[in-house]
């Protein structure tokens, strides 16, 4: 990762106004800094091209406490690419999910895990967003996904995994998790 870095900062020493590659180098920063320098440089890369579509920045501002942002990015991604991914839908459910606003999370994670059925986020999350809602009878079927995708699954570890650095959101997190019954270590 370390080269990685070092590239992503070479090419924005060879073209400053490529928002490519500083939002790339915000990824990576993300990853070996924290989020403070991976959003900065996501937020200088979107100033160089607001129309810039990069899913990952709406991953770091939702994982960065910033899931209004998320919200509205993810929104407006989603209008300039009408045949967007999966991804886009889980990643606007989780700006909800911050926001806790569980209702409007739900359809878009659960369309997410189904067309993703072997991608863990989705899965999680419409585990505790489900829990969230108090949707008992779909608890035990959500948790044999999540143990299907990672058999050795605890919050703590995918806590550390997905590293959100805002505390309010982790805790929101770690809360639905526990109450759909995951184990924490």
């Amino acid at each position: 990762l370390k080269w990685s870095g070092d590239y992503a900062r070479k090419a924005v020493e060879l073209d400053e106004t490529s928002a490519s590659a500083r939002a790339t180098l915000g990824w990576i920063l993300n990853w070996q800094s924290g989020p403070t320098e991976g959003l900065a440089s996501f937020d200088q890369a979107l100033n160089l091209n607001p129309g810039l579509a990069d899913w990952r920045y709406g991953l770091l501002l939702s994982h960065g406490g910033r899931a209004d942002d998320a919200e509205v990015y993810m929104k407006r991604i989603m209008l300039v690419d009408p045949l967007h991914p999966p991804r886009y839908k889980y990643l606007l459910g989780k700006a909800y999910y911050f926001q806790g606003r569980y209702e409007e999370a739900l359809p878009l994670i659960r369309q997410a895990a189904a067309e993703m059925p072997s991608h863990r986020p989705s899965h999680v999350l419409l585990t505790a967003v489900s829990a969230e809602l108090g949707l008992k009878d779909a608890i035990p079927a959500l948790v044999q996904d999540v143990y299907r995708l990672d058999p050795k699954f605890t919050i703590q570890d995918w806590l550390n995994y997905i590293r959100i650095s805002d505390e309010a959101y982790a805790k929101r997190l770690r809360d639905g998790l526990r109450a759909a019954r995951l184990p924490d270590r």
